[in-house]
């Protein structure tokens, strides 16, 4: 019976993990999708129940009700707030609403291409071909060429402008 038990526990385990691969040495970086509720100095409340204190030298003021999005890259914290570049911060207390989704920092090196089929080729060798080539701006890209790739499939600008598109992996 305790054979069944630590099999029957074993099974209920491996079909209840992360979706992330075993040979993982780390969690994947995940983020939360949230709202500014409240700032005060460097202290920012969020709509989803986090409370985290940006630990950035210039941090200027949130603003009431901006988007934003709340992520770790490497095990750090950081906050990416509508029309800011990120800012390193300290969760004090963890989001309570919301689903984190899995996110993964990269860096476009080459947009191939011209017209409907451009293809976007980051430094780690991979390529994303936008869904759809209207809202692609090359020239905000062109500037700020970090983007916050969102569940696979949806790349965030991280520069000022945060410029959103639906991408497919192609490679």
């Amino acid at each position: 019976m305790k054979r069944f038990l630590k099999v029957l526990t074993g099974l209920i385990c491996l079909f209840t993990m992360p979706a992330y691969p075993l040979y993982a040495e780390t969690e994947p970086d995940i983020a939360y999708k949230t709202i500014i509720d409240s700032d005060e100095g460097t202290t920012l409340r969020l709509l989803n129940g986090a409370e985290v204190e940006t630990t950035s030298e210039y941090y200027g003021g949130a603003g009431y009700k901006k988007h934003a999005i709340l992520y770790t890259r490497h095990g750090q914290w950081k906050i990416l707030i509508e029309g800011k570049t990120p800012l390193d911060c300290t969760v004090n207390k963890m989001p309570v609403y919301g689903v984190p989704c899995v996110v993964e920092e990269l860096t476009i090196t080459e947009i191939k291409g011209q017209g409907d089929r451009p293809l976007l080729v980051m430094a780690d060798g991979s390529i994303y071909e936008p869904k759809n080539v209207y809202p692609l701006t090359r020239s905000v890209w062109a500037r700020s060429p970090r983007g916050l790739l969102m569940n696979g499939y949806e790349l965030i600008n991280l520069g000022r402008e945060r410029e959103r598109i639906e991408v497919t992996k192609v490679r």
